[in-house]
């Protein structure tokens, strides 16, 4: 493991790893929230390179928080949650 200022290295090719933190940062306690508070609690543990970036993208892509900003719904099977 690598640690880059106290917080843990997440390589740029850990692609599932990041899409795991992401999901965590997003459906945990401060569910669906939006980008900032999604930024803070890996931005905290984890060193991520363009995490902003990262966020916005994983955002955009969740149709829950699309509904809830007043997007049309999109039926999906009760599996898929992301386009």
């Amino acid at each position: 493991m690598i640690y880059v200022e106290g917080k843990l290295w997440i390589p740029k090719q850990e692609c599932d790893l990041l899409a795991r933190i992401l999901v965590v940062a997003h459906c945990g306690i401060q569910t669906h929230h939006g980008e900032q508070v999604m930024i803070a609690h890996p931005q905290d543990k984890y060193a991520i390179e363009r995490l902003q970036s990262h966020v916005k993208n994983f955002v955009n892509k969740c149709l829950l928080c699309k509904h809830l900003k007043g997007g049309e719904l999109i039926r999906r099977t009760h599996s898929a949650t992301m386009e």
